[in-house]
């Protein structure tokens, strides 16, 4: 519960920050603490993403399969973004795999995970944070079974 409220209050700092952007007041700082961190691993891989007001952003210099899983195929969503990742070099071939060349915002840890797994994914139960807690055991609602997005109420 106390990680909840820490995530919480960061999230809430941030929309705070946008907010003065838009009005004209004060410009948004990056948030760079390590706790906000969640990473993935697969296959020897890591990647790095963080929650932020905009979605589920995957930083810069973070790994993703090279070869697409047939799961991929039932996927044509997240199929068609990767394809589209590497067409726009934002994900490039490096030592077996591909590395995310600049942040890219996500919709949900899902569909990160989806592009980064090079399949299907269940994003809140890979995703974790740095003492290994999974999004799903944070709290965190899937849009899809939930019917929103986010942080639940409970603990």
């Amino acid at each position: 519960m106390e990680q909840l409220v820490g995530v919480l209050k960061s999230f809430i700092k941030e929309l705070r920050g946008i907010v003065r952007t838009l009005s004209g007041e004060a410009p948004v700082k990056k948030q760079k603490s390590a706790s906000d961190l969640l990473t993935m691993r697969i296959k020897g891989l890591t990647a790095v993403a963080r929650i932020t007001p905009e979605g589920f952003l995957v930083l810069k210099g973070s790994q993703a399969v090279a070869k697409e899983r047939p799961s991929m195929m039932v996927k044509p969503h997240s199929r068609n973004r990767r394809k589209s990742l590497i067409a726009n070099k934002a994900l490039v071939k490096k030592n077996g795999c591909f590395v995310f060349n600049k942040d890219v915002i996500f919709r949900s840890p899902t569909a990160a995970g989806e592009v980064v797994q090079a399949g299907t994914a269940q994003g809140p139960v890979l995703w974790k944070n740095p003492v290994g807690k999974t999004l799903k055991e944070m709290g965190w609602v899937d849009g899809r079974t939930k019917g929103r997005r986010g942080f639940s109420k409970r603990g």
